[in-house]
């Protein structure tokens, strides 16, 4: 067991302290007990109990690497020192808790690791601790979640998180949707207004538009009313209605009646190009991104000379739901792996394959990513590039390559992501940290669009050099392994905007020997999964 340094300088100051501790005693005599200080009755032990019970059995369970339940505890223990300073998590054979000179013991070494027990122990140890400190007693429900989550949270990688209710539900409605009428709103002058409508949502086909003034709901009143207070007046379930008076401009009022409907947030945005080249941007990946997808490709194959090639830009896309990434990547396959998953579960190693259905028939593919793009973003670039049917430009990804698993009934309706695997690109490499390498590096300031076409068309630049060079670092990790990753390409976030990697892309489309030439299968230098 490893001590913090400050448990380590006071270690043998609290050494007689700790031997006489007994489990759930302990008295302070600086610190009034709790029946004198103003406890706040919004906490409550049995939800605790619930909630930690929840998220260490699933923890435990399928986290990445083995954590014992002890650390996950103790760590959860010392988020409350964000409320009380004074708090002190000694660990020694065991785990003791101090406050103000008064102490309470955990746990002896060699105790079994079960969620039952340890979610137990750390409610007892949560209940003591409100006799002795006035900051703990009269936190919230909420607030207790957050501190002792985000201090287990520090026991995990750096994509394991807690999600207060407010931020779960957000974050749910961006993955999965939520029913409404599709309209951004704000308060100004007393007032609501619309600031933004969502295409093809129920707003949209009522006719409704931005700047438009909501002057009541269903009857109620909207003035003063705040931006939350409206929503919620306009909130309701799918297929329900909704009338709304607006005043728009000098015209008078009218009433406009909604039927509520499942609400996406856009991801997909298309343009054309010049010479059949199509441009498609996608911002992230919800529940209806592939169905997006399928819709736009659907419509450039059948218009006017077709899709001769597509820029599929995923710069800056922070990915989303990874079963969309898979199905968004099958669309531009034939044939294939798309991406790989190891995790410690028995039976932990699966593949998922192409299904033969490219619904862009072929054409070529260039995809433009930075350090921005991550997670199913970044699994669908190293799918297309690794089946050697999309060449990647711009610079390395974010390297966001782990599987998260997600705890979302806990009793307050808040929710833990944490790593439960690792994904593989189809040559068998791990992202995780390190990020995808693209074909052509654009991130160095001195990048020359007319030079480097020069040189790729004289057969002088090798494509598939910088990802073999990035295959071939497999067996190495760390800070060595970050500086050659940057020695190769760079990841940067800075260049969205910049001209050269459009200018690159649709070169490289408008010259099919070139792009044929340039876009080639990958082989696998790795052995194992790392």
């Amino acid at each position: 067991m490893t001590i913090r340094p400050m448990t380590r300088r006071v270690l043998p100051l609290l050494a007689l302290l700790v031997a006489a501790l007994v489990s759930g005693c302990g008295s302070s005599p600086s610190q009034p007990p709790a029946s004198s200080v103003a406890i706040n009755r919004a906490y409550n032990t049995d939800q605790s109990r619930q909630a930690f019970l929840i998220a260490l059995r699933r923890i435990h369970a399928e986290y990445i690497e083995e954590r014992a339940l002890a650390d996950l505890v103790a760590a959860g223990l010392e988020g409350l020192q964000r409320l009380e300073p004074q708090l002190l998590v000694i660990r020694d054979q065991g785990v003791s808790v101090t406050v103000r000179g008064a102490g309470f013991r955990l746990f002896e070494a060699g105790d079994r690791d079960d969620p039952i027990i340890w979610s137990a122990r750390l409610t007892r140890a949560i209940d003591w601790i409100r006799t002795v400190s006035q900051p703990v007693v009269q936190a919230d429900q909420e607030t207790i979640f957050r501190t002792v989550f985000d201090g287990m949270m520090t026991r995990l990688d750096r994509f394991s998180a807690y999600r207060d209710p407010q931020s779960s539900a957000a974050s749910r409605n961006d993955l999965h949707g939520f029913s409404g009428i599709g309209v951004t709103i704000m308060a100004r002058d007393r007032r609501i207004v619309l600031q933004a409508i969502t295409p093809g949502a129920p707003a949209a086909e009522g006719g409704l538009r931005a700047g438009d003034v909501v002057l009541a709901v269903d009857g109620r009143s909207t003035e003063d009313l705040s931006e939350s207070a409206a929503a919620d007046l306009m909130r309701g379930a799918s297929g329900t209605s909704v009338d709304l008076t607006i005043q728009r401009g000098d015209l008078p009022p009218f009433l406009v009646r909604l039927i509520r409907a499942q609400i996406f947030n856009p991801t997909v945005a298309f343009r054309w190009e010049t010479g059949g080249i199509g441009y498609m941007r996608i911002t992230g990946f919800n529940e209806r991104t592939p169905i997006m997808v399928l819709d736009q490709l659907t419509r450039a194959r059948t218009e006017a000379g077709g899709l001769q090639g597509l820029i599929l830009d995923l710069r800056g896309n922070p990915g989303g739901l990874f079963f969309e990434g898979v199905q968004t990547a099958d669309m531009f396959l034939s044939s294939g792996i798309i991406v790989s998953t190891t995790s410690r579960a028995p039976g932990g190693t699966s593949t998922r394959r192409a299904t033969g259905r490219d619904m862009a028939n072929g054409v070529p593919i260039v995809v433009l990513i930075d350090g921005g793009t991550a997670s199913a973003a970044e699994i669908l670039a190293a799918a297309l590039q690794d089946n050697g049917r999309a060449v990647v430009v711009g610079s390395r990804s974010f390297g966001k390559g782990s599987v998260q698993s997600l705890i979302y009934d806990l009793p307050n309706r808040g929710e833990i992501r944490f790593t439960s695997g690792r994904w593989l690109t189809p040559s068998n490499y791990s992202f995780d940290q390190y990020g995808i390498i693209p074909n052509l590096c654009t991130a160095d300031d001195s990048f020359d669009v007319a030079k480097t076409l020069t040189a790729w068309r004289d057969g002088r630049l090798d494509l598939m050099a910088a990802p073999r060079q990035r295959r071939a670092l497999s067996g190495q990790a760390g800070e060595q392994k970050v500086r050659a990753l940057e020695g190769i390409c760079p990841t940067s976030t800075t260049r969205r905007e910049a001209p050269e990697e459009m200018q690159v892309a649709r070169a490289l489309l408008a010259d099919q020997a070139l792009f044929r030439r340039s876009a080639r299968p990958a082989t696998s230098t790795a052995r194992r999964p790392i």
